[in-house]
């Protein structure tokens, strides 16, 4: 088990600057995200389910394709919908929790209120990029789901075999379940994209540019010595050796801000320039 020794408390702050409480990812508008998007998809993978008999009877592939079809362009246009109030409702959610915790800890500081700062039009873009990120990101599970299945499905008549010798109602049932961790996954991960971008227009608009790194200081931190990733890499740098160090807003390092990397842990406690802040509120 790696040991967390002699690692930086941070760079010293010049007169003048304080640091501010870090705003965190909420975990229950992640769970809620994730819960939300599974039981969209539970009709889907339910009906097809349904089909699978139907599916493994039929000795025409040509009509079991234009079923096919159809569930899919049905799906693509009732999900679509779905997909875009579950991304509004994420993003606003994450936005106005970030919102609450960045001025709880600026009044914990400073004694300010920012709250007629807070919403300018860098938040409200930020907020609108991150939601069709996000609807782009749901969208996408249903079309990959059933992509898989329609090639599971020209696989069974085409009588090649699926992986590990799964029948083909196996294989279609195994691939809901995959569906869900892909959910999850997006759920996570796009939580904490949203998390950065929110806060890097919020805290850039009130004069907040610079943040110190800090990470979850355990064995999963990229870069660890001895953890589970020794190595840092392009897409999730070495985390381990920014614990501690001082970054700008407007200058993010290879792989993003900290919990931008997939899966990335680590967020930013805000450096606040105290003139700045006094003359903007």
């Amino acid at each position: 088990m790696p040991i967390f020794l002699n690692r930086k408390a941070g760079e010293p702050l010049p007169k003048g600057k304080r640091r501010a409480a870090p705003v965190r990812v909420s975990r229950r508008i992640r769970a809620d995200v994730r819960q939300a998007i599974v039981k969209a998809l539970g009709p889907l993978t339910e009906e097809v389910e349904n089909l699978i008999p139907w599916l493994e009877g039929t000795a025409n592939p040509a009509q079991a394709a234009q079923v096919m079809r159809e569930l899919q362009d049905r799906w693509r246009q009732a999900f679509g919908v779905k997909a875009d109030q579950i991304a509004r409702q994420w993003v606003a959610l994450s936005s106005a929790h970030a919102k609450e915790r960045l001025e709880a800890s600026i009044a914990r500081s400073l004694g300010i209120d920012m709250t007629h700062v807070f919403d300018d039009d860098a938040v409200r873009d930020a907020a609108t990029l991150m939601s069709n990120q996000a609807r782009a990101l749901i969208t996408s599970i249903p079309e990959e789901y059933l992509a898989k299945v329609q090639q599971a499905v020209t696989h069974n008549y085409l009588q090649v075999p699926l992986p590990e010798g799964k029948s083909l109602t196996e294989y279609i049932q195994d691939l809901a379940g995959v569906t869900e961790t892909r959910a999850r996954l997006i759920a996570r991960d796009q939580t904490s994209k949203i998390n950065v971008a929110v806060n890097q227009a919020r805290q850039t608009s009130i004069g907040i540019v610079k943040y110190t790194w800090r990470t979850a200081k355990d064995y999963r931190v990229v870069g660890t010595p001895g953890g589970m990733y020794p190595e840092g890499n392009a897409v999730h740098g070495n985390h381990y050796k920014r614990e501690g160090q001082t970054f700008r807003w407007d200058n993010p390092p290879a792989d993003g801000h900290p919990g931008y990397a997939i899966n990335c842990r680590c967020y930013p406690e805000p450096i606040i320039d105290v003139a700045k802040l006094r003359n903007a509120a």
